[in-house]
């Protein structure tokens, strides 16, 4: 069997680092809070969606013990050269899905939102998304983000193709 290789990997990661990019999050399913599902390789959509925010920070970054930026998967550093590993870091603002309950985000390359919206939004709700792109990476919390208008959340996101 071929593998792919860290020099094609880093191919890749840069590949998606010069997409335009979304961060979107889901409900998902309510009985995942008492049994955890993995979500599956052939995902191409987030269940039920709420809605998605335009990424503009990508970095490419590299493991270490002693990184900057921490994830559920580790730390990492920034890296000024390319690497087979993104962070994506994202912001949302208080009045994105306020009250929603969150179980599932992910990353999405190639959307297309509604051209007729406002120069400079931002946040999309699903309905203002004519293609939702290709679903890049994905993750179940392990335990549900519960949103209130009164808190911005802040992701850090590990991409490694």
């Amino acid at each position: 069997m071929a593998i792919l290789t860290n020099a094609s990997r880093r191919f890749i990661a840069e590949v998606i680092k010069s997409q335009t990019l979304y961060f979107a999050w889901g409900i998902g399913d309510p009985a995942w809070d008492t049994t955890p599902v993995p979500p599956p390789l052939d995902a191409v959509a987030l269940e039920h969606e709420v809605g998605r925010r335009l990424i503009t920070q990508v970095l490419f970054v590299e493991e270490d013990d002693e990184g900057e930026f921490v994830t559920p998967t580790g730390r990492y550093t920034a890296s000024a050269t390319p690497t087979r590993h993104l962070l994506v870091i994202v912001q949302f603002d208080f009045g994105d899905a306020p009250a929603s309950e969150i179980r599932e985000v992910g990353v999405f390359a190639q959307a297309v939102t509604d051209p007729e919206l406002p120069e400079g939004q931002r946040y999309f709700v699903p309905c203002e998304v004519v293609d939702p792109g290709i679903l890049i990476s994905v993750e179940r919390r392990t335990e549900r983000l519960i949103r209130s208008p009164t808190s911005r959340e802040n992701f850090q996101f590990i991409v490694s193709p």
